[in-house]
């Protein structure tokens, strides 16, 4: 019988990586350009192409080669392969950013070519989390065609496999790295073939991708008129056809095809943490837009605010493009980067204001705050209740020159809460800004309107205890910080040692030039570790004329106590504040690190003081990690998961970690090259100068640790991680309303075990997805007094599901 050989043209073009967009968008249009010529010029070629981004360049910027592509396809002499809008990160970028880069790229080529592909392309992504199945499926794919890794993390190389994801979801996937890469090199396509089909010579159907990529090209004249005497010279032993990836899966034989239920990675490791300022700001673009989204379909179906569809598609579109394989991993040159913060920042501002106009239209109907008085506003995004310590800045009515200091009693209708002044964010030493920190309670998707009442003081003065430890409590939590070390001496929870003495360690790790990770599976060298700093150095990092202690408490009041703590490595430093709030129990973590070595990675070190079993928080989903010192990758939260305790450590942004010897190792930061591509022996770096290394300078990290029961911990994770990511809104406003119209809960959700991952306004109702974060099935029903009717929905294990509400 004929071996089938499914040949698969396509041109790999990374808009950005060593090059930024324009350079990216002009080799689109060259290489659309030449494809369409021979797309015309030889019968029986059919070119692939997926990335809607390329294609609206090429609409944007070619129209008449837009024209011309758009009859090839519709003639079946072009496809359109995979159908996002890019190839994108697939373990870091988010369920929903993830569902987005679907979504977006099926309606783009629906409207403009009338077709849905039905196999999802991703052959250049750094490996592939198993949440994708389920995602994969439900968005109307039956395969899938990747191009990493070579092989899987117990050494199996797999052409072809089923994965098995969540919520029963599986589909057939070729790996295209098994017979070299997505490309082929100009003029040596054939001999690419002829080494596949010596190596597979039993199989039935074989799929080989070819095509000059990495800066696009695709097809060659050359390549193409040997495909045709090869084709020819052998048409006795196989039937060639130039094809498409949804030819080959169209009658896919999966009955003796091995079963694959892990991520598939890991891979480049190194991406995990290179160019962490983009990876950040990335988290905050994401969090900021969903929240975004909750408060203005709040604001539309509550007071009739107009949707600010354009502010939100922008910055969508921006967050995708961002989310691309070389630019979200880190891997992409020094001006790419740049222009990533830049555009993402600027997203992040247009969705502040959409937000903040929301706010205010929400706020509007609220009555004028008592005479002297400050009204402190908070705004609940989240389906149901939250309970948390929120803060806010203000001014008092004019500068205060007195002998007095002002402080501020903050009451919910007649109850006083707990609150205390914090540091506010300028630093003008004269009685005027203030920030205060206050421990409420808001219902679901609800406006609570706090009052803060002032009241003369003196300026308070923090007395510093005696001994060797400053230790915060609360009913049930012990945190001790060493004053000899800057470190955690002890953390207990009812009553049990959740962390090992001396936790919190930033260690210095060996790394190098390589931003990519290419050459190692984990970073073992633990070569140094931050020290407490001197009294004269925390002084002198503190800009101060005198010695500083370098371990202080820094507050301390009815919400909170914070102890921060001043660490040197060589010639860099870390400042650490570590804070107990009273309520809830939570330590939270800062961490402001200045690192000025190159070619290093600091890994913050979390010993744990029971046996536990590290997991993380995946792409609609949760996983085991592996617990052998390889470098991990996860979302917003990590667990050490312990037989009856367990440890949740909650991050904003922060991907990679490893795990040995009970102790959890968080990876904040490496400093590589840019783009320094490691190839075979030949040196990196160029002898003769010295490049900028990735993230030298200051960062700041945000963390959140708890520990507990394990089902408890396992079953609070999910909503506390979207709750640490999306904090309710806190504005001081002065309204004037007549208080006449209060405001209702937009949407509840009665089962604790489950999240809305996005609430999205329509101009009929509102698109809601749901998630059940658990192992065990979950029966939820979402209400709202404006839309009807109200859906009881049952989920699977870690199932999500879109639900669309249409407003009464």
């Amino acid at each position: 019988m004929k071996q089938e050989v499914f040949l698969i043209c396509n041109a790999h073009l990374d808009p950005v990586w060593q090059w930024e967009w324009p350079e990216g968008l002009a080799e689109a249009l060259s290489t659309f350009r030449i494809a369409a010529n021979f797309c015309e010029e030889y019968d029986g070629f059919v070119f692939n192409h997926n990335e809607a981004l390329l294609y609206r360049w090429v609409e944007e910027f070619e129209p008449a080669l837009f024209a011309r592509i758009q009859k090839l396809v519709k003639d079946g002499k072009w496809h359109i392969m995979g159908g996002w809008y890019l190839q994108p990160d697939c373990v870091m970028t988010c369920g929903e950013s993830l569902i987005r880069q679907i979504t977006f790229g099926q309606a783009y080529f629906k409207e403009k070519f009338g077709q849905v592909p039905t196999v999802a392309v991703n052959v250049d992504s750094f490996g592939h989390d198993r949440g994708m199945v389920q995602v994969l499926v439900k968005n109307g794919y039956t395969g899938y065609l990747v191009g990493r890794p070579p092989r899987l993390k117990d050494g199996r190389e797999l052409v072809g496999f089923v994965w098995d994801g969540y919520a029963n979801c599986s589909l057939p996937v070729h790996n295209g790295s098994s017979y070299g890469s997505y490309s082929s090199h100009l003029g040596k396509s054939v001999e690419k073939f002829k080494g596949i089909l010596e190596k597979e010579p039993n199989s039935k159907r074989i799929m080989i991708l070819w095509g000059v990529g990495n800066h696009g090209g695709g097809p060659s004249r050359q390549d193409l008129e040997q495909i045709k005497i090869w084709s020819q010279e052998h048409a006795d032993r196989y039937v060639v056809k130039h094809s498409t990836p949804e030819e080959y899966f169209a009658a896919p034989d999966t009955a003796d095809l091995p079963h694959v239920d892990t991520d598939l990675g890991p891979i480049m490791v190194g991406c995990y943490t290179s160019q962490q300022r983009i990876k950040r700001l990335h988290a905050e673009l994401e969090n900021t837009l969903l929240q975004t989204e909750k408060l203005c379909a709040a604001a539309h179906y509550l007071k009739g605010a107009p949707l600010p569809n354009s502010i939100l598609k922008n910055a969508e579109e921006t967050m995708l493009f961002n989310e691309f394989h070389d630019i979200l991993p880190g891997s992409s040159v020094r001006d790419a980067e740049t222009s990533a913060l830049q555009s993402m920042g600027g997203a992040i501002e247009a969705l502040k204001k959409a937000r903040t106009s929301a706010f205010m239209r929400l706020a509007a109907d609220l009555p004028a705050p008592p005479a002297d008085t400050i009204p402190l506003l908070v705004y609940n995004p989240h389906p149901w209740e939250v309970n948390t310590v929120t803060e806010c800045e203000f001014m008092l009515p004019d500068q205060n020159w007195e002998d007095h200091w002002t402080d501020y009693d903050v009451y919910d209708g007649d109850t006083l809460l707990p609150s205390q002044l914090v540091k506010e964010n300028s630093t003008i030493p004269l009685d005027w800004r203030k920030r205060v920190a206050v421990d409420v309670t808001v219902k679901p998707f609800s406006m609570k309107r706090l009052i803060a009442y002032p009241k003369k003081t003196t300026q308070p003065l923090i007395a510093q205890p005696d001994g060797d430890m400053l230790t915060m409590t609360t009913a049930n939590t012990v945190v001790s910080i060493d004053k000899n070390t800057g470190y955690i001496a002890a953390y207990t929870v009812d009553g049990k040692a959740v962390l090992a003495p001396q936790a919190g360690q930033l260690q210095i790790i060996n790394d190098n030039e390589d931003p990519w990770g290419m050459t190692v599976s984990s970073f073992p060298e633990t070569i140094g570790c931050f020290a407490l700093a001197t009294a004269e150095q925390a002084g002198a990092l503190a800009g101060l004329p005198h010695p500083l202690a370098p371990v202080r408490l820094i507050e301390d009041g009815s919400v909170r106590t914070a102890v921060e703590a001043v660490l040197v490595y060589e010639q860099s430093h870390a400042v650490v504040t570590y804070t107990l709030e009273k309520a809830s129990g939570d330590l939270k973590v800062h961490i402001r690190l200045g690192l000025m070595q190159a070619n290093r990675m600091v890994k913050w070190a979390l010993p744990t003081a029971f046996d536990g079993k590290p997991m993380g928080q995946g792409i609609l989903g949760h996983k085991d990690l592996f617990d052998d010192g390889t470098e991990n990758v996860a979302q917003r939260w990590l667990a050490v998961r312990g037989e009856t305790d367990t440890l949740t450590v909650l991050n904003r942004g922060v991907y990679g970690s490893s795990f040995k010897d009970d102790t959890l190792y968080q990876t904040l930061v490496r400093t590589p090259v840019h783009c320094a591509h490691p190839i075979y022996e030949r040196p990196i770096l160029p002898p003769d100068r010295c490049l900028p290394h990735i993230d030298m300078g200051v960062h700041d990290y945000d963390f959140v640790l708890k520990g507990g029961n394990t089902t408890d911990r396992l079953d609070r994770v999910e909503r506390e991680t979207q709750l640490f990511n999306e904090m309710p809104i806190t504005m001081s406003v002065f309204t004037d309303g007549a208080g006449e119209t209060p405001l209702g809960e937009f949407l509840t959700l009665d089962n604790p075990l489950v999240t809305i991952t996005s609430c999205r306004a329509t101009e009929e109702g509102v698109q809601v997805r749901l998630f059940n974060q658990t192992e065990k099935t979950q029966t939820v029903t979402l209400s709202s007094s404006l839309f009807d009717p109200h859906p009881c929905v049952t989920l699977l294990p870690m199932e999500y599901t879109e639900i669309r509400l249409t407003a009464t």
